[in-house]
């Protein structure tokens, strides 16, 4: 789960990022005892899912991702295909692109990104491109580029610092906009631009510093490395962080004008996901991820209230996944399922969706 929200341009990369990302399956483990770690990497995924209501399905979800590797076992790239059918009719349909050009010495030196969707009622595309650059095999500068379809271009410049024992102390981003016309300057929420300043100790994150038009806002509050509060901006709402001792997470509540709107409890499982098998990048910075450890659940539950003057909580959403590891304890199977209530309070037929995921590794992962 990103808690870092970056502005992007056009809404349809937000729909795709859900998509591409994931279908949003949560995993609970089989008991499986974990081995040592081999050269183990990720080499496909598929995953099926299906909503129903009653007798009725009303959407079935497909997605397969292959990873691709070099001679040297780095990462060369990432191939994502989506489609989405309601009643047997295909509606939607998303690929995303990723891939990485190193230099001899085993560098990234450029990444490159091309996500594409069809839908009912508009088609388009949105390119990505990252330059990085190294000083004494550090990261210390990335240029990331970002195309619309509508030729509107983001553009976010990094800074990496370092001290002398080359522990990471600041990452600096400047996020700027080209060609963005009146109709998006409308939806965006720092037309003119932004800066983000992150300070960082030991590989976690201590400080994030929000500069808008030359004023500084603080809307993060971080424990140990953490995020626990997020202040929303303009909305006057805020997300509250809970973690266990393993930094994971367990807990997400979302407040309006000073009152519980919902929450979601989550139970982490012992689980690996299959991105964990990926490898790191030379000379990319060791840091803690400050919304948490990457986990997968072995259950969750969401819970509303909807009238803001009652303390009455509906439960909306509870899943549950059954799966098989490997013996380095990475996922093999996932099937999830999640009763789902949205409507109204309890409505009388709840939607089922139904998650299945499968996959399979490179090297040695038992």
């Amino acid at each position: 789960m990103t808690k870092k929200n970056r502005l992007v341009v056009g809404g349809q990369q937000i729909v795709l990022l859900i998509c591409l990302l994931g279908l949003g399956s949560q995993c609970t483990q089989q008991a499986v005892e974990k081995k040592a770690d081999g050269p183990c990497r990720i080499k496909t995924e598929a995953e099926l899912e299906t909503i129903t209501e009653g007798t009725a399905t009303l959407q079935t979800n497909t997605r397969q991702t292959t990873y691709a590797y070099t001679p040297n076992g780095d990462l060369a790239q990432t191939l994502v295909n989506y489609e989405q059918r309601e009643k047997g009719k295909v509606v939607n349909t998303y690929s995303y692109d990723d891939s990485y050009t190193y230099d001899a010495a085993g560098y990234a030196i450029v990444r490159s990104s091309k996500a594409q969707w069809k839908t009912e009622y508009d088609a388009g595309a949105i390119t990505e491109r990252t330059t990085y650059g190294y000083d004494a095999g550090r990261l210390t500068q990335a240029l990331l580029t970002t195309v619309a379809p509508n030729n509107a271009q983001t553009k976010v410049a990094s800074q990496y610092t370092y001290d002398a024992n080359g522990q990471l102390t600041q990452l600096t981003e400047v996020t700027t906009y080209l060609n963005l016309p009146d109709s998006l300057r409308k939806q965006t929420l720092y037309p003119d631009g932004y800066s983000t300043t992150w300070t960082y100790k030991d590989g976690k994150a201590t400080a994030y510093v929000l500069k808008v038009d030359g004023v500084e806002k603080r809307p993060y509050t971080l424990q140990n490395g953490l995020f626990v509060r997020m202040e929303h901006d303009l909305s006057g709402s805020a997300s509250v962080y809970t973690y266990d001792a393993q930094r994971r997470l367990t807990k997400d509540e979302y407040w309006r004008d000073g009152k519980l709107k919902y929450y979601t409890e989550f139970t982490p499982s012992s689980a690996r996901l299959p991105t964990q098998s990926l490898p790191a990048k030379k000379g990319f910075p060791v840091m803690a991820n400050p919304a948490g450890e990457p986990s997968a659940p072995a259950s969750y539950k969401t819970f509303w209230r909807f009238d803001m003057n009652t303390p009455t909580f509906y439960l909306t959403n509870d899943a549950q996944t059954q799966y098989k590891l490997t013996g380095a304890g990475y996922q093999q199977t996932a099937e999830t399922t999640d009763t789902q209530r949205n409507g109204l309070p309890v409505p009388p037929t709840p939607r089922i969706r139904k998650n299945t995921q499968t996959y399979t590794y490179d090297g040695t992962c038992d």
